[in-house]
C-alpha cells in the first residue's frame, strides 16, 4: 500500500508509463522476480519468479494511447 498525501490514507498503487515521444527503438525491460520481506531483500538477493504471462504484439504495436506528443498522435 501507498501512502497519499492529498486523502492522508494508504491506497492500492498503480504504476504507469506515459511517454513524450515514442523512439525508433524501444527497450522493454520487465521485472520477473519479486522479492519478499526477508533480511536479504536490501540486497535484491532472493524472491520468488513471477510466472504470470505477458502478451503484447511484436508487429504493429500501438503506442498512441501512451504518447503525450501531440506531434506524434496526430502521425
Amino acid at each position: 500500500m501507498w501512502y497519499c498525501n492529498k486523502c492522508k490514507q494508504h491506497v492500492q498503487a498503480v504504476k504507469t508509463l506515459e511517454l513524450f515521444r515514442v523512439p525508433r527503438i524501444l527497450i522493454i525491460t520487465l521485472k520477473r522476480f519479486k522479492v519478499g520481506k526477508s533480511k536479504y531483500s536490501a540486497y535484491g538477493i532472493g524472491g520468488t519468479k513471477l510466472d504470470t504471462l505477458i502478451d503484447f504484439p511484436l508487429e504493429n504495436l500501438d503506442m498512441t494511447p501512451f504518447v503525450l506528443s501531440k506531434h506524434q498522435k496526430d502521425n
